[in-house]
């Protein structure tokens, strides 16, 4: 026998209060995930950020910077978008589970 954690599934009903607060909460992660991202994409390209590595200054105009402004807005926009899709669609499925 393996030693592994039983996974423990709540099958409580959810309400449709609960429901508009998880969707309101996440939506509110997403929202402030692409806040973040428009920050740092215009954070970037106006200049106010310039990037120093290894000598060289990447600024806004540079291939360099854009790639990484892009690998930025990704990484600070993917997870709130998908902890936000996740999040409602499980709400969603419980909800139309108990109905």
């Amino acid at each position: 026998m393996t030693d592994q954690p039983q996974i423990e599934i709540d099958d409580e009903p959810i309400s449709k209060k609960d429901l508009l607060g998880i969707t309101g909460l996440l939506s509110m992660v997403w929202f402030f995930g692409a806040l973040l991202m428009v920050m740092a994409y215009f954070a970037l390209t106006t200049g106010r950020i310039q990037i120093k590595y290894d000598a060289y200054t990447y600024y806004a105009d540079s291939p360099m910077s854009f790639m990484i402004q892009v690998g930025l807005m990704f990484a600070l926009g993917l997870p709130a978008l998908g902890i936000s899709i996740y999040g409602m669609a499980r709400a969603l499925r419980q909800y139309a589970k108990q109905r």
